[in-house]
């Protein structure tokens, strides 16, 4: 119904407004009545009788066009131009490209340039007639809030920039056409549909579009800004503020990043205008902090809510997909490490959003340089409504990374919408992931069949959204269903989100988004934190992160009381760099629902009594995975654990309605799509109201039998666990803990304790190393303290005292990072510059050049089949054994570091068949390995008679890239080719001869003018493989292109020896007085080519 009255709406208006076109002279068509506004008038408008004022001033011009002539915006610069010359062809009306006309009308508000606005402003009003025309006739169909909404926007921009071009009468032209686009909008028009906390209203109709096009026409019409303004202050900026201050977004790791860009947005239109802020713009801005501590190593997200990047991004690559919000913090943050993330994201800032620079060259401040993102503090915590800890051992890139990443959730607030029902959910990353979310979003059936996994779908509503899809607590209350809907039996059971099946948490608000602030806290609060803390000794690399949570709301009245604790160890142990321990104390309002402790990984488990293993190790012919992941369950006693996921029946779901059910939905056909996981339960082997489950998680290399013991702790007042030189404890009561706490450590040595759920204040602590008074902070409630193993006794003294606490090492370093195919991989040394030239560990050139290396003292010998290259510890010089290539000299010695012999690779790469550029705005070098091609068997030939007998090239291998040529005299061309197995994968020839103004008998030859040296100096793709021969000498390049689009390129400069001639002749063929160089020899002229007096005209050049 809604959606039919919309569609109504639709017509009628278009009925409108082209009746009204059809009376009025062209240009002529009137505004349509004001608008009426539900909402309190705003006390901040737009500056009256004043343009620009969206997105800048007029005071703001001189920096844009700073902006403008900077290397960092180069790309951008780049991008305007080529815009706004197309706008201004005789042959672009408007009909398409909207940025074109865009971009003319930037040209002229920030360049002066009148033609360029005047063009704008005729393509706008042709484009905005034949957008409602398309709409109306049916040309454009299906739902332009997207769409239409960028058409608002546009033309507000040009509307504005161009305000003084537009008579009165166009200008209301543009905006009854913009109305009327409005009135398609799913917020509806005036926008008072849609909620302001979550779902598509927070998306760019208000937030971007809408406000734009209230700020551009507020004179003519500020009942506008009355409505979207005063809906914006009042509804969307309460919001924001309570939801920043997590600096994560809600809605997770694909809508949370995309909603929270439009919030962005909105405050640079806000500011644009010269108005204040309309948020905390630092609570804001370090929202994008979020997705960038969830990247994995392998250059993905952790998985948080309904994810739809992994079926749009490649595997092993860098997943780039909503960057423009990372471009928008940093600009309004000035933050250096935000600029870096959008840096390695979009290579030499060269990506946009919507296809539009423009945006980038008005907010982006050339002079903050990216700063690595290795500086950041290893963990972080995002707090209420959130309440969310991030820890990692690292921050080094790559597949086989050793860093370790993990994510503690209690989930304080859920809007439903994209979240799921995961309080307390949590997930761990070593060389793969390992305690995985599930469920499958949009996957190869993106529609509500069965299998389907469709927003709404069975597998959605069933599984995916659910508490059983997550690394979370069951207790499964057999008349839970039935009490809460009324539904008695199964035949009349409904798979609506909003009814729990699975044992899991409640659906908060009936399955709805509250609308304000009060709502939320009222209606949708699940969790609250109770504590949390970071090592406060050495918080850049902390030896802990803990975080506590009470998930008792989150369920029904079936749960009493719950409360979840975690603590994340860094064990600063390449065998076994990283732990979890996760113990809870859950109490069910009748002992006999069963509780299970619930954990995901993607490959099938290993059960052996109460210890459980899984594996990651997914490998393609680019890289693998080689993670492992054990648990010990020290609680409950005797535990039962099973798993789930047998004969691809992964999304079991078991209880009263559902019987074993598996609600298993299709993923898509990429290893990306991690929707599909294995399960254990764990449940008590008896029925207890209260349950303590207590589990140690530690992850190692799967190719490795490394491990370390656990031990359990149980004393009157605490359980706790030991791993390694690590002791925890947690309060069996869930209650702070103030009395005398004692227990015993085991083994010998040095301890690292940490004693959770302790009350605040100091604590006189005796273990065989001494007493020592120990602080425990109020958030915290930790007793972090090392001492030796035994006996330990810790006494509350008095709830005075100072914990201990340092602030972060603020660091600078600029580290390097490498992608190998495009595909960030882990070097044992960082890479970095030394004397200015970038250098790395030559193991990682090897390993994925597959070359082999042996050493002599300081002597290295790399080789590749019959290819050697020797390298000299000290030495810039490479030499090799290829006859065509003398070898190279580096720039800077190579050395040796930390056991990883140190080399430049650029020079050296590229005797192996490889390539090497460097982007500098990401300190990123991007390498290319001749892999593909030696799987593919390419080979290069060439032709000296038109293609009728081709010679192989001479000593070819894929490894080395530049090659000489000696061919008979009087070779006017060569025809270059290659040939591969594969035939995904393609090749170009490219000569040096560019910019041809003339064909003739199917080669080219080039009328002499001021113009023909530049066109001689750029490469292009040559004829049919056709090498013209200038000077004697030529070089043809092959380009070949893989299946997986690397680029690799081989050189071949070709010699012959032609006549010597002294004449030129003028063609017949011209009437404009211009010279023609005809055919090949030797003569020292402009362009390098002459007229060979045998040729004849066939063999014109």
């Amino acid at each position: 119904m809604f959606k039919l009255k919309r569609l109504l709406s639709m017509v009628l208006s278009l009925a409108m407004l082209f009746t009204l076109a059809d009376m009025l002279p062209q240009n002529d068509i009137i505004a349509q009545a004001a608008i009426s506004s539900p909402y309190t008038t705003p006390s901040v408008t737009p500056p009256s009788n004043t343009h620009p004022r969206v997105l800048f001033r007029s005071a703001d011009v001189a920096s844009i066009q700073a902006n403008l002539s900077a290397e960092q915006n180069s790309a951008a610069r780049n991008r305007l131009n080529s815009l706004a010359a197309m706008a201004m062809e005789d042959s672009f009306t408007g009909e398409s490209g909207l940025n074109k006309i865009e971009a003319a009308a930037f040209d002229y508000v920030i360049n002066n340039k009148p033609a360029s606005g005047a063009k704008a402003v005729t393509l706008l009003l042709t484009y905005l007639e034949k957008y409602c025309s398309d709409v109306a006739s049916g040309s454009i169909t299906g739902d332009q809030t997207r769409a239409g909404g960028l058409v608002i926007y546009t033309a507000s921009e040009i509307y504005d920039w161009c305000y003084s071009l537009f008579t009165p009468a166009q200008r209301n032209t543009v905006i009854s056409y913009c109305e009327t686009i409005a009135g398609w909008l799913e917020i509806g028009y005036p926008p008072t549909g849609l909620s302001a906390t979550a779902g598509h209203g927070s998306e760019a109709q208000l937030l971007r579009d809408l406000l734009a096009f209230a700020i551009a026409v507020y004179d003519e019409r500020p009942d506008i800004w009355n409505a979207v303004g005063g809906r914006f202050y009042q509804e969307y900026v309460p919001a924001r503020e309570y939801f920043n201050t997590a600096n994560y977004n809600l809605e997770g790791d694909s809508y949370g990043l995309y909603r929270h860009m439009w919030d962005s947005w909105a405050s640079l239109l806000i500011t644009g205008m010269g108005a204040s802020a309309p948020y905390n713009s630092a609570n804001l801005y370090q929202t994008a902090y979020g997705m960038l501590y969830m990247r994995r190593p392998d250059g993905q997200y952790m998985r948080d809510g309904d994810t739809y990047l992994d079926t749009t991004e490649n595997m092993w690559s860098y997943w780039g997909g909503n960057s423009q919000a990372y471009l928008l913090d940093s600009a309004i943050g000035d933050d250096p490490y935000l600029k870096s993330e959008y840096a390695r994201m979009v290579k030499n800032f060269g990506g946009f959003y919507e296809n539009s620079p423009i945006l980038q060259l008005i907010v982006n401040n050339p002079e903050i340089e990216p700063l690595s993102i290795s500086n950041l503090p290893l963990s972080r915590y995002f707090g209420s409504p959130v309440g969310m800890s991030l820890a990692r051992t690292g921050w080094q890139d790559g597949a086989d990374s050793p860093a370790v990443v993990a994510q503690m959730k209690v989930g304080e607030v859920n809007l439903n919408n994209h979240q799921h029902l995961d309080a307390g959910h949590f997930q761990i990353y070593y060389k793969g992931i390992l305690a995985s979310d599930s469920g499958v979003y949009q996957g190869l059936r993106n529609d509500n069949s069965e299998g389907g996994t469709a927003y709404g779908s069975e597998h959605y509503n069933m599984y995916m959204s659910k508490s059983v899809a997550h690394n979370t607590m069951l207790v499964y209350d057999p008349d839970e269903y039935s009490v809460n809907t009324g539904f008695p039996s199964y035949d009349k059971v409904s798979t609506n989100r909003k009814y729990t099946r699975d044992g899991g948490q409640r659906t908060p608000y009936n399955g709805h988004a509250p609308e304000t602030v009060s709502g939320i806290q009222s209606n949708s609060k699940v969790a609250t934190v109770a504590a949390q803390e970071i090592d406060p000794i050495t918080p850049n690399a902390p030896s802990y992160t803990y975080l506590k949570g009470d998930l008792t709301d989150a369920y029904s009245s079936k749960v009493s009381d719950y409360k979840r604790s975690f603590m994340f160890l860094n064990l600063f142990d390449e065998e076994v760099p990283g732990a979890m321990i996760v113990f809870d104390k859950v109490t069910s309002s009748n002992s006999s629902f069963k509780k299970s402790w619930l954990l995901h990984g993607l490959e099938e488990p290993t059960i052996n009594g109460t210890k459980t293993v899984f594996s990651r190790t997914y490998a393609d012919d680019k890289n693998a995975y080689n993670g492992k992941m054990t648990v010990n369950t020290l609680l409950p006693t005797n535990p039962n654990i099973t798993k789930v996921g047998a004969n691809n029946k992964y999304s079991i779901v078991n209880g009263r309605y559902d019987n074993g059910k598996d609600w298993t939905g299709l993923p898509a056909n990429s290893p990306t799509d991690e929707g599909n996981t294995w399960r254990i339960e764990v449940s008590p082997s008896t029925n207890s109201a209260t349950d303590y489950f207590l589990n140690v998680i530690q992850v190692s290399d799967n190719d490795k039998n490394n491990y370390i013991p656990t031990s359990m702790i149980d004393t009157p007042l605490v359980y706790g666990a030991q791993i390694s030189d690590r002791v925890v404890t947690f309060s069996k009561s869930g209650a702070k803990i103030s009395s005398t706490t004692a227990f015993t450590a085991t083994g010998s040595g040095t301890r690292k304790y940490t004693m959770c759920d302790m009350q605040a204040g100091t604590w006189a602590v005796t273990t065989a190393s001494g007493t020592q008074n120990v602080v425990a902070s109020a958030n915290g409630g930790v007793l972090s303290f090392t001492a030796s193993a035994g006996n330990v006794s810790a006494a509350y003294v008095g709830s005075s005292g100072t914990p201990a606490v340092y602030s972060p090492t603020s660091t600078t370093n600029d580290y390097y990072s490498t992608r190998m195919n495009n595909i960030f991989v882990y070097n044992k040394n960082t890479p970095r510059k030394e004397s200015g030239y970038f250098v790395m560990p030559l193991s990682t050139i090897a390993k994925y050049f597959n070359l082999s290396t042996t050493r002599n003292n300081d002597t290295i010998s790399v080789s590749a089949g019959t290819l050697t290259a020797t390298l000299n510890l000290g030495s810039k010089a490479v030499t090799t054994n290829h006859p065509a290539v003398g070898g190279a000299e580096l720039g800077v010695e190579v050395f040796e570091e930390n056991g990883e012999v140190m080399v430049q690779p650029d020079g050296f790469v590229q005797l192996f068949g490889g390539n090497m550029n460097m982007d500098e705005l990401s300190h990123t070098a991007y390498i290319v390995t001749p892999t593909a091609l030696a799987n593919n068997n390419l080979a290069i030939s060439y032709s000296v008679d038109g293609g009728t007998t081709y010679t192989p090239l001479p000593d070819f291998q894929i490894y080395v890239s530049k090659y000489n040529v000696e061919l008979p005299d009087n070779v006017p061309y060569v025809i270059l080719r290659a040939t591969a197995d594969n035939g995904s994968s393609t090749y170009k020839v490219v000569d040096d001869y560019n910019g041809a103004k003339y064909r003739h008998g199917g080669f080219r030859y080039q009328p002499f003018n001021g113009n023909s040296q530049a066109q001689y100096t750029l490469e292009r793709e040559a004829d049919n493989g056709m090498i013209p021969i200038k000077n004697e000498i030529a070089t043809g390049k092959v380009v070949y292109t893989d299946a997986d689009s690397n680029v690799s390129t081989y050189s071949i400069t070709f010699k012959s020896k032609q006549p010597r001639i002294t004449a030129f002749t003028q063609s017949s063929d011209f009437t404009d007085g211009s010279v023609t160089f005809i055919g090949g020899g030797a003569v020292a002229n402009d362009n390098g080519t002459i007229l060979d007096s045998a040729a004849s005209e066939l063999r014109m050049y």
